[in-house]
């Protein structure tokens, strides 16, 4: 076996490895090895904008000038337990929290995404730090670091920031202020930098894949005595797939971070998680959608849960055009049919293939846009005939419409041409006198 193979396969056991975890367990004791609280335990950071997975983002940016929102909740489950090395004491720093992020985005010419992220914890429970070392409790409520983030849109084959089919790519900066409590697991003690992020995708009408890949800097904190956390490199995919017209969503996506300290460390000790979710676009426009889904965690580091449930409602405007008309599905009548652009109704974004609705279809009409009047005179050219006979009077007062009128002073304005004016039996071609 080559060397290659060797190492492909020893990196598959170590992840295999790591699976076997259950719970995030780190041993802390009093003195030089101290647990740090002011750090951000949580990982999965969800980003607003079009086109994202759960924790993984798409290429896609919102539209120019456009503003999308969510409202995303989860529900970690024992991200962190502490054993105390004097002992052997368990301790559950955080045996549950429910974080709400609330989420916002702007789009600027159809290539920069600003984003910004609030989280806030609306419920949590443990014992913090207080039975390994002095602290205090858990607290039951907290605010984590606000997030801000800039996405730009390198490549992509849609038009208004989104992709329709092909790759996209996109390069993402992140910054976390310290505004999150500190003293419970909520927040960095210093800013932490996403940057860059790199995002690359591919999709169709019914699958789209999408490879993160960045470095998240950040300072080193201290979790018992053989743990630091500190700068990582981030990666992640996600896979979607869109059946129904892309109607319903089935999300399946992998992140992990690895740590610079300590590289030499078993793999299960760098975070990793797995998540599934399904969702469905309840508004016409495919903008509005709520999303539900779970995940496990695998490996011992810090932040590691037992298990995540998560749901969100979405609104993430996409000016979506399937026809490719030009015209956005939300302001198309029949967005599933391209519009005949034509200066006729083109507005409402329907195919008119007989504008004037004679019967005729446009590309054989010659008057697309005057109804032919069906009367058995050249109704195949599409084009009203209001004098069939050319003789100056309309059909609809003419008597003879398909015979034109001898104009010479008798009776002309029937219509009819009167071959015999005075009734004598000559006809008025050959009759010297033919009113007499």
């Amino acid at each position: 076996m080559s060397m290659g193979k060797k190492c492909i396969v020893a990196a598959l056991l170590l992840v295999l490895f790591s699976f076997a975890s259950k719970e995030t367990l780190l041993y802390a004791q009093d003195g030089a090895n101290k647990t740090d609280t002011s750090l951000d335990i949580q990982n999965y950071r969800p980003v607003p904008g079009p086109g994202n997975y759960l924790g993984v983002q798409g290429s896609d940016v919102t539209p120019h000038l456009q503003v999308g929102f969510a409202l995303d909740v989860n529900y970690m489950h024992k991200p962190l337990v502490l054993k105390r090395e004097s002992d052997g004491f368990e301790s559950e720093a955080v045996k549950y929290s429910v974080t709400l992020d609330f989420l916002w985005s702007l789009g600027i010419f159809n290539i920069i995404q600003f984003a910004v992220a609030l989280p806030v914890v609306v419920a949590q429970d443990g014992e913090g730090i207080s039975m390994i070392q002095e602290g205090e409790t858990l607290s039951t409520t907290a605010i984590r670091d606000l997030r801000l983030y800039l996405k730009g849109r390198i490549l992509g084959s849609g038009r208004e920031g989104i992709s329709t089919k092909g790759f996209g790519l996109s390069l993402v900066l992140g910054l976390s202020v310290p505004t999150g409590d500190d003293d419970n697991f909520a927040g960095d003690s210093n800013v932490t930098a996403d940057a860059p992020v790199i995002v690359l995708d591919w999709r169709n009408n019914l699958v789209r894949i999408a490879l993160n890949a960045g470095l998240r800097w950040r300072e080193t904190s201290s979790i018992g005595k053989d743990f630091k956390l500190g700068h990582q490199f981030l990666y992640g995919i996600g896979l979607g797939i869109m059946p129904l017209k892309q109607r319903l969503l089935i999300l399946g996506e992998f992140e992990g971070m690895v740590g610079f300290e300590k590289l030499s460390e078993m793999i299960q000790r760098f975070p990793m998680e797995a998540r599934l979710g399904f969702g469905v676009a309840i508004d016409r426009n495919k903008d509005l959608s709520v999303v539900v889904g779970g995940g496990m965690g695998f490996g011992t580091a810090p932040s590691v849960p037992l298990f995540r449930v998560l749901g969100s409602i979405r609104y993430a405007p996409q000016n979506r055009d399937i026809d490719g008309d030009g015209i956005v599905d939300r302001d198309d009548k029949c967005p599933n049919e391209k519009e005949d652009k034509d200066n006729f109704e083109d507005e409402d974004g329907c195919p008119d293939i007989d504008n004037d609705g004679d019967g005729i279809d446009d590309m054989v009409d010659d008057c697309p846009n005057e109804p032919e009047d069906i009367d058995g005179y050249e109704d195949e050219d599409g084009c009203p005939d209001v004098d069939n006979d050319g003789d100056g009077i309309s059909d609809e007062k003419d008597k003879c419409p398909n015979e034109p009128e001898d104009v010479d002073g008798y009776e002309d304005e029937d219509g009819c041409p009167d071959v015999d004016n005075d009734r004598d039996g000559i006809l008025d071609e050959k009759d010297k006198c033919p009113n007499e």
